[in-house]
């Protein structure tokens, strides 16, 4: 290989894993409230659901929250019809955290398969998953523990 080439090959892998490594930047994980429950609620105001990226405003229908007490996140939706459901993210069958993947929580320990209402779509977990009580107002919504 002449150094002419040698050089030009270089340059091109530089630039190839600078840029791969920028769009990895862009695939950042979920980004987790800490919050603390005050009277055995958590309160989640609703630009929580909105985050502003490369200038570009993004509204999320869900947020993921680790309250102090709680053993295992709670994911927080919006629904369709101005409602909101929260999920302890703990699979029933030997109580693993469960991972989201899209609309599908799954246990990584044995594959059990949950919907994003709760239900068992896949065992050998055979119970849906715990929801919280939620109330909302002109700003916030409130998760009851209980």
């Amino acid at each position: 290989m002449q150094r002419r080439e040698f050089v030009k090959t270089c340059a091109y892998g530089c630039l190839a894993a600078i840029g791969f490594s920028l769009a990895l930047e862009s695939c950042t994980p979920a980004t987790y409230l800490q919050l603390t429950p005050e009277n055995n609620e958590l309160k989640i105001a609703f630009a929580d659901f909105t985050v502003i990226k490369d200038g570009k405003t993004i509204n999320r229908n869900h947020v993921f929250v680790k309250a102090k007490g709680v053993d295992f996140p709670i994911v927080v939706y919006k629904l369709k019809d101005g409602g909101h459901r929260a999920i302890l993210m703990r699979c029933t069958h030997q109580g693993l955290e469960l991972n989201l993947n899209g609309d599908l929580f799954t246990c990584p320990a044995h594959g059990s398969e949950f919907n994003t209402k709760g239900e068992v779509l896949t065992g050998p977990a055979d119970q849906p998953l715990k929801l919280y009580p939620t109330k909302a107002d002109a700003t916030h919504v409130y998760v009851t523990l209980s």
